[in-house]
């Protein structure tokens, strides 16, 4: 990954300290004498003793700079991606939801060292999300990495904005691989799920809830569901085959 030089900015105390203890994003209305930003600058954070603390991207649409924790001496480039999605997989794989045919998110923002990103594993496909334009540009070599690392059949990003969810066909880009199919099916336990890649900006399945969904299935034998956010049913079909009396969406 090549990128401009760094800019580097020395924080006040209070925010070298939240840096430390791995606060995602910097409040750029919190920070005075900055210097001029554009979204996707790349920022070399230090504390005022001029300690090196980490990397930042600055996206001043949002309002922040994105905050990624590092040692001393690791340099922002692909390896320093690399790495956290290797971990990121490993941690996945012990806890058994990897598979072929699995959906799982692998990278799931600052939880993975990753702020500001979400990469979502389909089968053998992946999506990678990014919260703004500034972070969008750094879309590129997570796909590669993460692609290189799952052996994926293809990698598509997308950018996810704050505020309203987009509606309708949402622009994507092909990172990795081949074009996925129109629709995938995933497992995830006992069920397999449609899913739809290339469409709107959210798939058809969040993989984020599959804790939850996983947490429900002792409760739902014999008992009235009422979903009130069923968008593709997923909740209300896991009712479904757990033994729920009736099930309303």
């Amino acid at each position: 990954m090549t990128t401009a030089e760094p800019i580097s900015l020395n924080l006040p105390e209070l925010w070298a300290s939240r840096v430390r203890g791995g606060i995602p994003a910097i409040e750029l209305d919190q920070l005075s004498e900055l210097p001029t930003l554009a979204p996707g600058d790349l920022l070399q954070l230090r504390a005022e003793n001029f300690e090196p603390l980490g990397w930042g991207i600055a996206d001043p649409e949002s309002n922040v700079i994105w905050s990624f924790v590092s040692g001393p001496e690791e340099v922002f480039d692909s390896a320093f991606f690399h790495r956290r999605v290797q971990r990121a997989h490993r941690l996945r794989k012990r806890l058994g939801l990897t598979g072929d045919d699995s959906g799982y998110r692998l990278v799931h923002g600052e939880g993975d060292g990753l702020p500001g990103f979400q990469v979502d594993v389909y089968a053998q496909h992946v999506v990678v999300y990014s919260l703004s334009a500034a972070l969008d540009r750094y879309s590129p070599i997570l796909a590669e990495q993460v692609g290189k690392e799952l052996h994926a059949v293809s990698v598509i990003s997308k950018v996810r904005p704050a505020g309203e969810v987009p509606t309708g066909k949402v622009a994507y880009r092909l990172e990795v691989g081949i074009e996925p199919p129109a629709a995938i099916a995933v497992r995830e336990e006992d069920l397999k799920y449609e899913v739809h890649l290339t469409g709107g900006i959210n798939t058809g399945l969040f993989l984020d809830m599959r804790e939850v969904r996983r947490s429900l299935r002792p409760w739902l034998r014999g008992q009235s569901v009422l979903n009130l956010f069923s968008y593709t049913g997923s909740f209300s079909m896991l009712s479904v085959r757990e033994g729920a009396k009736s099930i309303t969406s």
